[in-house]
């Protein structure tokens, strides 16, 4: 599968010493040397190498400039081709065939898999080990779904390989018309399932519309790179089943339930003025199914931040006005000429108690607010929203315990 392809996970070093070249009189030409006949060098925008076989149409990324690793990759070729002419299967004219070796305890491994740009999908030559691919994925599969989740892989595939295939007419028209449908969902409905803000798409349409006037090869990246994020997210929203998800805050699973409220958020929640409440529903209603939208979790976020800095302006005033109101002399008992003292006055064991719960208000929402700062910028992906929320879910109290640190700042203000 494209997404298994471990691209960015590779961690290739290179020795630390000093830089040395020699340049020859005259030189102009920088090459490595000459590839094994048939095959190219190709980079991809972000500047990752890769080989391309235009008669065979192959693609690979492991380093054939390598003598051994081109054997092994030219063993495996011609495995695969011979299995393919025993039982009379042949490569249509719009494929691609992919090969990824790997060495794993001293024995070479090849995956593969073939794509087709006519029908926006993937195949294999022999049965295939899906399920292994769908671990985190839970419902019935419909064929019709799976079909879908082939597309994604495809268009994830056309973001690993742009530049091996011809952008035609069809394919901009397809996500410009997808651009468009998530523009007008995400204007027209406040329950849109669509995983970008206004902005974003506006500059996909851009981006889009400006690579159309080129139409080559290099300009596909952008199509693929866009279409996988749009794909997977119709995946996710069970598009073209009869289930079919049609607003963020509905549940796909029968039986499904928020976390019933446990003993600990019961107790709690009185002492913090039922705020921690309002904040577990917050929190559940972000994470329906466990799926997320960015711009829903965007805007909680800096909601959230906004009202931490505003407590901490409160209580910083508080905090001001207590130290005032204790340094009045009439309010300290050790002032009063009266025989029969008290320790303190109520009015100043109050204010020790607000200055306390001020203060406490404000280092905490310092705190939150400065660990909270990277969830409020406009880099952050759902991916990582997603991390952080699902690392600080309890198995049985869910969200209850964020959400008691989050009013934290609030309920302090109160009682202060």
């Amino acid at each position: 599968m494209p997404t298994k392809i471990p691209r960015y996970k590779r961690e290739r070093k290179i020795d630390i010493k000093p830089a040395e070249f020699e340049l020859h009189p005259a030189q102009q030409s920088f090459s490595r040397g000459v590839l094994p006949q048939g095959w190219e060098q190709i980079t991809h925008p972000e500047g990752q190498p890769y080989f391309y076989h235009k008669e065979k149409r192959i693609i690979t990324e492991n380093w054939i400039w390598d003598a051994g690793q081109m054997r092994v990759l030219n063993s495996f070729i011609e495995q695969i081709e011979d299995f393919a002419r025993s039982r009379n299967l042949y490569q249509p004219d719009d494929t691609h065939l992919i090969l990824e070796c790997t060495l794993d305890d001293e024995k070479w491994w090849c995956g593969y898999y073939y794509t087709s740009a006519s029908t926006r999908s993937l195949f294999w030559l022999e049965k295939h080990d899906i399920p292994r691919f769908l671990d985190e994925i839970r419902g019935e599969m419909h064929p019709t779904r799976f079909e879908l989740y082939l597309e994604y892989e495809y268009w994830y595939h056309l973001d690993l390989f742009p530049n091996v295939t011809n952008a035609t007419s069809e394919m901009f028209d397809l996500v410009a018309n997808t651009i468009a449908d998530a523009r007008t969902d995400v204007l027209t409905r406040k329950q849109t399932t669509v995983n970008h803000s206004m902005e974003d798409l506006k500059e996909m349409a851009d981006i889009v519309e400006c690579a159309s006037k080129r139409k080559n090869r290099a300009s596909s990246w952008c199509l693929g790179r866009f279409m996988k994020l749009f794909v997977w997210d119709q995946f996710l929203n069970f598009h073209v089943q009869y289930e079919a998800r049609l607003s963020y805050s509905q549940s796909m699973y029968s039986g499904y339930q928020r976390h019933p409220r446990t003993w600990f958020i019961k107790v709690l929640s009185p002492l913090l003025f039922f705020s921690a409440n309002v904040q577990v529903v917050a929190l559940e209603e972000l994470w329906v199914d466990g799926l997320l939208l960015k711009t829903r979790c965007a805007e909680f976020f800096a909601k959230i931040n906004t009202e931490w800095g505003e407590y901490i302006v409160h209580a910083s005033i508080l905090l001001n006005a207590n130290v005032a109101f204790l340094a009045i002399p009439s309010n300290d008992p050790s002032n009063n000429t009266s025989p029969i003292q008290p320790l303190r006055y109520p009015a100043q064991i109050a204010s020790y108690v607000s200055v306390v719960t001020s203060f406490a208000s404000m280092m905490i929402g310092l705190l939150l607010v400065r660990q909270h700062k990277r969830q409020v910028r406009a880099t952050v992906t759902v991916g990582e929203f997603h991390t952080y929320l699902r690392e600080r879910q309890h198995p049985v109290r869910g969200f209850e315990q964020l959400a008691c640190i989050y009013s934290l700042p609030y309920a302090l203000l109160a009682w202060a």
